[in-house]
């Protein structure tokens, strides 16, 4: 509890942009604008809610995306469509270290194609996979991950926060830990994509060999 300038008893906040006070019912910091919003989603099995301040920690330059996304959900609605998801798809789950979902997105779409060719080459006798059956298949996977994008990226997240906070650092370390687990990896992004597509070439080159009697 502290002493506001008129002398009334308030509950306050500190951004933890600029260190500034504001009320406890505050939306945005009165002096940098920084958006106050927790997300009260709980930890598993934590019970705690997630703060503005491990969000900020976690995800980067891009928090206060995810904070009004996330708010949303907690409100009850769709926690909105991920365009960075939808168009990148692919390159968007590694860039946000999402690897688990980003080795099954990969895989659904490796064996999907290689169900195509063994289909429509091999026993439809066709020779070539319709052009418009690969951009419907595209599509419905970027749709997917457009969709599901921010609710993966918030299970993700609680995870983290889950896991770090079952090992009592201390209040900096904690936050330096979910920095460094959380972030993004270009790295990774153009890693995971190129060795799916060597993966994808080779074993199309050789499905074509089979499939040919080769």
């Amino acid at each position: 509890m502290a002493e506001t300038p008129s002398g009334s008893s308030q509950l306050l906040k500190t951004c933890p942009m600029c260190g500034g006070t504001a009320a406890a019912d505050d939306v945005r910091c009165p002096h940098c604008g920084e958006n106050l919003l927790s997300v009260e989603t709980p930890d598993v099995g934590a019970g705690n809610g997630i703060t503005v301040e491990e969000i900020h920690a976690f995800v980067g330059s891009r928090a206060d995306y995810y904070i009004r996304r996330w708010s949303e959900a907690q409100a009850g609605r769709a926690p909105g469509f991920n365009w960075a998801a939808f168009f990148l798809s692919g390159l968007w789950l590694p860039y946000r270290k999402m690897y688990g979902i980003t080795g099954l997105f990969f895989g659904i779409v490796f064996l999907e194609s290689i169900a195509e060719q063994v289909v429509f080459v091999g026993i439809m006798g066709e020779p070539e996979v319709p052009t418009g059956l690969d951009k419907l298949t595209n599509l419905i996977a970027a749709i997917v991950c457009g969709a599901f994008g921010n609710k993966w990226y918030l299970s993700r997240i609680r995870r983290e926060i889950t896991e770090l906070k079952s090992q009592g650092l201390p209040h900096e370390a904690y936050l330096e830990g979910l920095s460094r687990r959380g972030g993004t990896s270009l790295a990774a992004s153009i890693g995971f994509f190129m060795f799916f597509i060597v993966v994808m070439i080779s074993a199309l080159v050789a499905l074509e060999m089979i499939l040919s009697g080769e």
